[in-house]
């Protein structure tokens, strides 16, 4: 298991490797045999992954501790060097980061100023500026984590997906120049 850390957010990937073992067109799934034995099904609606039974794959879950269960982010096909988006950095951000909470203690002292400025102007809508100009802040800071940490986290997937493609390199290598020597 690897990590994604970006100041206070965690995210965990898992790294699956395995072989295609069933692939129907228009059935919208894909069943795998991971290396441990156990069969997973991918289910997609967005496009033909162009997979036969027997490719080499690799899937790539993201998953938090704040929320349960992995969410598959990319397929990696080794026999025809294509990887597959399965879920967007906007889709996990959504999915595994739990947004920038406001303070409700911060909200109650903003409102304290309330009754007086309703006695100073005679209107309510004044006292009520604070505590909008703050939920405004919090949301425009979750925006701004929002704009950094997605480019970061799509580069990160990227980042992975190139170990593991250059790991099924080495380990194909390595596998073709043990049999040639046992010949």
């Amino acid at each position: 298991m690897q990590d994604f850390t970006f100041g206070k957010v965690r995210i965990h990937f898992h790294i699956e490797h395995g072989v295609v073992i069933s692939n129907t067109p228009g059935n919208d799934a894909v069943w795998v045999r991971t290396e441990e034995g156990e069969e997973r099904c991918l289910e997609y609606r967005f496009e033909d992954f162009q997979l036969s039974t027997g490719h080499e794959v690799s899937v790539i879950y993201a998953g938090s501790s704040d929320k349960e269960g992995m969410y598959p982010a990319l397929l990696r096909n080794h026999d025809l060097s294509i990887s597959y988006v399965l879920a967007s950095g906007d889709f996990l951000y959504q999915e595994l980061i739990p947004p920038v909470r406001s303070n409700w203690w911060i909200v109650a002292v903003l409102l304290i100023p309330l009754p007086f400025i309703n006695l100073l102007f005679g209107t309510l809508w004044p006292g009520l500026v604070l505590p909008l100009i703050y939920f405004m802040t919090v949301k425009k800071r979750d925006d701004m984590r929002k704009e950094r940490l997605v480019p970061a986290l799509e580069d990160y997937i990227d980042t992975l997906d190139n170990r593991v493609t250059a790991r099924r390199s080495v380990d194909r290598a390595l596998a073709r120049d043990s049999m040639e020597a046992r010949l």
